[in-house]
């Protein structure tokens, strides 16, 4: 067991020092494809998406990656072993050496074509669940969920507080950190931007959510369509 322990550390250190070799799949019938730039992050693990629209159905697809899936050696876990999220078709290979795990999601199109949604999540750099480094999470927070992409990090967060206890949390937290608020829950500091919203859920719980990014300046809209309330 402490040989099993200490190979898996020395492979993940090795990973840690060169980024892992991504396989790049090809499409058949390919009429266009998407990139999203960066990384979003879901669960704290990083991943990679890219949009193909093929003209093969889905049944074609799916035949087709687990083929490609095989040969490159990548471990195909059974259906029933899979948390399944979408009622999209599709198949996932795990990459044992490099611990990238591939999955396409098949959303067959109005006009005959299907779009197959290819992701990449690095397993190896995966964060702390609920470890978040940019901004301030409150204490007794509950379903913390952070998302990624370029430029722009986001998380949100229920905690058992009122709106006014919360904002004084943050304010509090934010000053001793020598951010200003330059506006309505807006804080800045050498060039970073947090915008904090605050949302009350009942008299003793509110919804959290804090951005940071150059959009943490714009205005925030509100599900109602109305302008975020001065705090």
């Amino acid at each position: 067991m402490r040989v099993v322990a200490l190979c898996l550390m020395v492979a993940t250190s090795a990973l840690a020092q060169q980024p892992p070799k991504v396989h790049v799949w090809d499409v058949p019938q390919a009429l266009d494809a998407v990139d999203v730039p960066g990384r979003v992050e879901a669960g704290g693990l990083p991943v990679a998406i890219h949009a193909v629209r093929s003209k093969q159905t889905v049944d074609q697809l799916l035949q087709h990656f687990r083929t490609e899936f095989t040969k490159k050696g990548l471990f195909l876990p059974p259906p029933e072993h899979l948390t399944l999220r979408t009622t999209l078709s599709q198949v996932t290979g795990l990459d044992p050496d490099t611990f990238i795990a591939y999955t396409v999601f098949l959303q067959p199109n109005a006009d005959g074509t299907t779009t197959a949604l290819i992701t990449e999540t690095f397993l190896a750099e995966r964060r702390a669940p609920g470890e978040v480094d940019f901004a301030p999470v409150m204490p007794g927070a509950r379903g913390v969920i952070q998302s990624r992409t370029e430029g722009l990090r986001m998380v949100s967060y229920r905690a058992p507080a009122t709106e006014e206890e919360a904002w004084a949390f943050h304010r509090a937290v934010f000053a001793e950190a020598a951010y200003k608020e330059t506006a309505p829950g807006v804080f800045e500091h050498d060039g970073t931007a947090l915008r904090v919203v605050i949302q009350p859920l009942s008299k003793q719980e509110v919804a959290v959510s804090v951005m940071e990014g150059a959009a943490a300046r714009q205005p925030v809209e509100d599900p109602l369509g109305e302008d975020e309330p001065s705090p």
